[in-house]
């Protein structure tokens, strides 16, 4: 049976074409003056990241053209008369009262500061949640979930709620950090929100982030300036870190990054270090970071070694960051000592043998590892600082 979608080309005048998707007028207003959709030209429910990116923004460039009201609506295909092929109504915020109720739960309104907004939500086993968290956070720009190795059906409950998710085997949150991060530098996005997918974070917090990253690089939620349940061990280990890292919330992953820090943040941490990775990143590049207010709330306990697992990736995180960072200071230093070490040692071994014909065998084991262990250090400060130069000249 043929798709009346995929047809339409062939036999309707189109407002837009592209190779990805086309627009073309609704055949009923419903009580708009501006009423259209954006069609995929690949006949699929389910289109790639890419592709969805790429239709809502082309439907979204149409509408700031043409759309004479103030806001307008893009509704994604839950209602859709045709499901088996991923099409978009966008309008104008004219609402009749047979589309309240609709519009309510199911509209995009894209009138925040900036337009070009992209929310990633990486997530793992989160069923439960992630269709409330998609239903609130698609209200400001459009949704990709990044479900990373969940045994349960986190991903097609996402795609349900209207975002578009991606399924990994893999598990990591650093990992999905990674894809969203891709995802936003190759579809040049202004403004890239993230926030966890377990109902942690209240999506209707997100105009506090859009409205703050127009006098900032990044945006950090800061749990404790609001009233907050995290455990006490937890919030002992978080301001502990934050102390090193001179920021209000070193640990909370809803964050706002604009273009210039999304071009700019590569990560590499394939764990929950990546929060601490993204802002030595920050400092590198010397990026401005500021914070808002936003409220945590945990709703289910983590196992011991879950958390064991979180501070070993933090720990490693911290370490790795700091000598980066200064690696003439952690490395070069000690590898200073350790040579003059085994010269000052070497010196006595070779003086004593030459007086008294006795080798001092603990004395010479002493100036020999020193030695070497000044040799390896050394070593490390000259590639790292090396890597660091070529760091620079490829982003120049």
């Amino acid at each position: 049976m043929s798709c009346r979608l995929c047809q339409i080309p062939n036999d309707e005048p189109l407002i837009y074409e592209d190779d990805v998707c086309y627009i073309v007028p609704t055949k009923e207003n419903k009580g708009h003056d501006l009423r259209v959709m954006v069609v995929l030209k690949r006949h699929t429910a389910e289109p790639s990241v890419k592709e969805f990116v790429h239709c809502i923004d082309r439907l979204r460039v149409f509408m700031n053209s043409n759309c004479k009201t103030k806001d307008y609506h893009i509704v994604f295909g839950t209602h859709a008369t045709i499901p088996e092929h991923f099409h978009t109504i966008g309008c104008d915020d004219i609402v009749n009262e047979s589309e309240q109720l609709m519009f309510d739960s199911e509209r995009v309104v894209l009138n925040s500061p900036v337009k070009n907004v992209l929310i990633g939500i990486p997530t793992h086993n989160e069923s439960a949640h992630i269709y409330d968290i998609v239903t609130k956070a698609k209200r400001f720009g459009y949704v990709v979930v990044i479900d990373n190795g969940s045994s349960d059906d986190t991903a097609i409950v996402a795609r349900k709620a209207g975002a578009i998710a991606d399924f990994y085997t893999w598990s990591g949150y650093g990992l999905a950090l990674q894809e969203i991060f891709n995802f936003a530098k190759y579809n040049k996005i202004d403004v890239l929100i993230t926030l966890d997918g377990d109902g942690q974070h209240n999506p209707d917090e997100i105009p506090r982030f859009l409205q703050k990253i127009q006098s900032a690089d990044i945006v950090v939620g800061n749990r404790f300036k609001e009233d907050s349940n995290t455990p006490l061990h937890r919030k002992a280990i978080i301001k502990g870190i934050n102390t090193i890292y001179g920021i209000g919330d070193s640990q909370n992953g809803f964050r706002a990054y604009n273009r210039l820090a999304i071009e700019n943040i590569h990560i590499t941490e394939e764990g929950m270090g990546a929060s601490l990775e993204i802002l030595n990143r920050a400092k590198e590049f010397g990026l401005v970071i500021a914070e808002v207010p936003c409220t945590v709330t945990y709703s289910k306990k983590r196992s011991f070694s879950s958390d064991l697992r979180h501070g070993v990736s933090l720990l490693e995180t911290i370490f790795w960051g700091v000598i980066w960072a200064r690696p003439y200071t952690f490395l070069g230093i000690p590898a200073s000592i350790f040579l003059l070490s085994s010269i000052i040692c070497g010196s006595i071994v070779i003086i004593n043998y030459a007086d008294q014909h006795y080798f001092i065998l603990n004395v010479a084991v002493v100036a020999g590892m020193s030695f070497i262990i000044g040799i390896l250090l050394t070593a490390a400060t000259f590639f790292i600082t090396i890597q660091r130069r070529l760091l620079k000249e490829i982003r120049k």
